[in-house]
């Protein structure tokens, strides 16, 4: 079973296959999602649900608010749908909007 996910702002849409993150579908769709560590610590993939139910299948450590649940956010790379949804959510248009990647651990170099 699958369900329909429509993207504003832009109308885009993909599909997510059953027991497969929102996330996971809309790279595999090609649409650059706003994403980070796609395992629920950074928050990067937040997003408002606009209509439509989801379910959590992966546990996450992002702590969203009680005002960001009131207002329907979500973390995609954790969630599945329920019903074909739609959802705000910010988009890459190109490589401008994708931000640099981050570690915790500053690199050294041992040459003089």
């Amino acid at each position: 079973m699958s369900f329909f996910v429509e993207l504003r702002p832009g109308g885009r849409k993909f599909t997510v296959e059953q027991g497969e993150t929102i996330l996971v579908a809309a790279l595999r769709s090609g649409i650059a999602l706003d994403h980070g560590c796609s395992n629920g610590s950074c928050g990067d993939c937040k997003a408002r649900i606009v209509s439509g139910r989801v379910a959590r299948i992966r546990h996450h450590d992002y702590v969203l608010s009680a005002a960001a649940r009131a207002e329907g956010q979500t973390l995609l790379c954790c969630m599945a749908p329920l019903d074909d949804l739609v959802i705000e959510a910010a988009t890459a248009h190109g490589p401008e909007d994708i931000p640099g990647s981050r570690s915790p651990v500053a690199c050294t170099s041992s040459r003089p």
